[in-house]
């Protein structure tokens, strides 16, 4: 053998072992082969019960009518379903889906069906009221429900259930009932709770059966509720606070407030204000839709007991009644009669909180009737009115405005006949401005080095927060009645200062009063003696006999003289409110 035979022999024999000692594990070495440690295996994950299980229910089927499968819902994995005790005759119930399903074959009185829902850690139960009724022979007829219905939006209604003669396999309703208010097309009962208004209006309820079908006209309306207080919850600062006020004449009401015609009005012309001003008045509202807050006012007097100064009068009888807020501006809706079509305090010469639309304004022939729009149309007649009113208690137009500009000292102008505030002849139902200039009452102006009021600045206009310019004279003062001061009646302070202020005295009760200032001595005496008849007002300011100075003490008595309350005027507008007499 060569040497290059060897060699080769060798080198081969060599790598033989290398190999196989490599696949060995790498040769040598007493290490033991490698350990390959298999999964943990996890338990299956526990069963859950369904829970939850129902059908639409109670279900009313025809014999020898398909039934629309129904179909169950349910939390969970269900394995079966089964029912208990069976079905009536003819329908089935599927055990893999719970679908019921068939057509019945034999009447069934109503009687509940217990389906339940199984798998294996459970089950759930469902009580499923089912009814079937014999083939109708006839058209169902003598269909009725209790109508009208009046509901009131966000109160659930009780269930309305229909009567009728027959057999009736589904109910429809056209037009659609309102916002929130459904019919049971199987049993015809109408249910819900309204979420908006709705007008009275018929509905036609139809009841079928497979030979025919009977109808009825349901007359329905959702309306608000009806406050009789003021609602509560109110922001800080002034407002406008709405009223519908009705005399105790029969048929009178007209129910402005429960069907949102006021509330429409209201935002109407406030819409309109703010798109002139750029800001909105501050009006008085209530709940998550920010509906006016209007409040009913029935009244015991009939229209012709306020028939002379029917303001002064209307606002002592609402002053009696509690409508005093400081903060507020009060816009009544009357349902009566006055002398023109509206009016309204203008303090500080004619002291108050009322504006008053005359909704019933027979007295003046160019009032027309109470019409409202909507609130996103444009203000008409009634609106504009009550816009141009409302502005009067706050101050406007003051009589401190350039004097070219007013219809004589106020509180209207002269200058543009299509002003908010015009007051001349020819006054026009469509105002389309308010002060377009801002050289009246808008905006500020200065006469004679005098600074005078703009409306924007006034604190019953929207400045972001209860702040504002105060019109003049307010905030009132509500003195409080009280017969102990009586007792110092005679040595009492009383020392008015000289400065003109204004007060009012309120007799809420059905026993004719009087009033009398005091005259400091020792002891101090009553002069000036003036009656307050049964609920009726009585202001002094400095254009009456008597005129008050802050600080001036007057006794309310009876016409006996038994004193019942004293007051003393201060510097803003003040007012006393007498509610009992004591004998």
């Amino acid at each position: 053998m060569s040497s290059f035979t060897r060699s080769t022999v060798k080198w081969l024999s060599i790598s033989f072992v290398a190999i196989a000692l490599q696949a060995c594990g790498g040769g040598g070495g007493d290490d033991p082969p490698a350990q390959t440690t298999p999964p943990t295996q996890q338990p299956p994950p526990a069963a859950t019960a369904p829970s939850a299980l129902s059908y639409t229910s109670p279900q009313s089927y025809t014999v020898g009518t398909a039934v629309t499968a129904l179909m169950p819902t349910v939390t969970g994995t269900v394995t079966s379903y089964a029912a208990s005790p069976a079905l009536p005759a003819g329908l089935t119930i599927d055990t893999t889906t719970g679908a019921i399903s068939g057509t019945p074959t034999t009447p069934s009185a109503a009687a509940a069906y217990t389906i339940t829902a199984s798998n294996s850690a459970g089950s759930t139960t469902f009580p499923l009221n089912i009814t079937v009724n014999a083939a109708a022979t006839s058209a169902p007829s003598a269909l009725s429900y209790a109508s009208p219905q009046n509901y009131t939006v966000g109160t659930a209604i009780t269930a309305l259930t229909p009567t009728v003669t027959g057999t009736v396999s589904s109910y429809a309703v056209a037009p659609a009932l309102p916002a929130g208010l459904a019919i049971d097309a199987t049993t015809g009962v109408i249910s819900g709770t309204p979420t908006a208004l709705a007008a009275a209006a018929p509905y036609t309820i139809t009841a079928t059966n497979s030979m025919g079908s009977t109808t009825f006209a349901l007359t329905l309306a959702t309306m608000l509720d009806r406050a009789t207080t003021d609602r509560p919850g109110d922001p800080a600062g002034n407002q406008v606070h709405v009223l519908y006020v009705v005399p105790a004449n029969p048929g009178y009401d007209r129910q402005f407030d429960t069907l949102g015609t006021l509330d429409a009005s209201v935002k109407s012309w406030n819409a309109w204000f703010e798109g002139q001003v750029n800001k909105k008045m501050r009006i008085d509202t209530y709940g998550p839709d920010a509906r006016v807050d209007v409040t009913y006012v029935a009244l015991t007097q009939l229209d012709a007991d306020l028939a002379s100064n029917t303001r002064s009068r209307l606002e002592t009888v609402l002053l009696a009644k509690g409508f005093d807020m400081v903060n507020k501006v009060y816009l009544a809706y009357y349902e009566g009669d006055g002398v023109g079509c509206g009016t309204a305090a203008w303090p500080p010469s004619q002291p108050g909180s009322l504006a008053l639309l005359y909704l019933r304004g027979t007295v003046n022939p160019d009032c027309p009737p109470a019409n409202f729009v909507a609130a996103t149309d444009q203000p008409g007649y009634w609106e504009f009115r009550a816009a141009h009113e409302v502005l009067h208690p706050l101050g406007f137009a003051p009589s401190c405005a350039p004097p070219g500009s007013l219809a004589g000292t106020g509180p209207h102008v002269n200058d543009d006949t299509h002003d908010l505030l015009y007051g001349g002849a020819g006054t026009p139902l469509t105002p389309t401005r308010i002060d377009s200039l801002g050289d009246t009452y808008r905006l500020p102006t200065v006469t004679n080095g005098v600074t005078c009021p703009g409306l924007v600045n006034s604190s019953f206009v929207d400045q972001g927060g209860p702040t504002g310019e105060e019109p003049p004279g307010r905030p009132y003062v509500n003195l409080t009645p009280a017969i102990a001061d009586c007792a110092n009646e005679g040595t009492m302070t009383v020392a008015p200062n000289g400065t003109d202020t204004s007060i009012t005295f309120i007799n809420g009760t059905d026993t004719d009063l009087q009033v009398a200032e005091l005259v400091a001595g020792a002891p101090n005496t009553r002069t000036n003696v003036n009656s307050l008849p049964k609920n009726e007002g009585l202001t002094f300011t400095s254009l009456t006999t008597t005129k008050p100075k802050v600080g001036s003490v007057y006794v309310v008595t009876t016409l006996a003289g038994k004193c019942q309350a004293i007051g003393t005027a201060t510097t803003n507008l003040s007012r006393l409110v007498i509610k009992t007499v004591v004998p």
